[in-house]
């Protein structure tokens, strides 16, 4: 919990940090459209089109560094999280007990009840998400031999 505490405080930080370039590049454009708008300065369109895309291409993109960042701060998790995450997996050892030989339908009730989900990504790579549901329970009783 120290470690994920730690590590939100540093992604809040930088959350703000960018929060922060995103109301100056703001800012930036507004200036820029003035600067346009100012007959006396002769700006063309093109040039005022090419800075325009470049800015609303930074903040774009530290928006979406802000949107990927609040996803990872409300995935940490709480000790209500970490306490359900016991009770889990008490469960299943009990369950299970020493046997890890267990039948498929054994592993599908697990999986069952962590509400797995597994991720392929187009450059294969695995990522396995899932949360335990203590509503179900009893979710095996003791694995059978088939």
């Amino acid at each position: 919990m120290e470690k994920e505490q730690e590590k939100q405080g540093r992604n809040i930080k930088h959350l703000e940090a960018i929060q922060a370039g995103v109301e100056k590049l703001l800012a930036k454009r507004s200036r820029l459209q003035q600067v346009y708008l100012d007959p006396d300065i002769g700006m063309s369109k093109e040039e005022y089109l090419a800075e325009k895309k470049l800015l609303d291409d930074q903040i774009r993109s530290l928006q979406e560094d802000m949107d990927r960042i609040g996803q990872e701060l409300s995935k940490i998790p709480t000790e209500a999280d970490l306490v359900n995450l016991e009770e889990m997996a008490e469960k299943i050892v009990t369950s299970l007990g020493n046997n890890l030989d267990i039948p498929e339908e054994a592993k599908r009730k697990v999986l069952e009840l962590l509400n797995v989900k597994v991720i392929i990504s187009p450059d294969k790579e695995v990522k396995v998400e899932g949360w335990f549901s203590s509503e179900t329970n009893g979710f095996i009783s003791q694995p059978s031999r088939q």
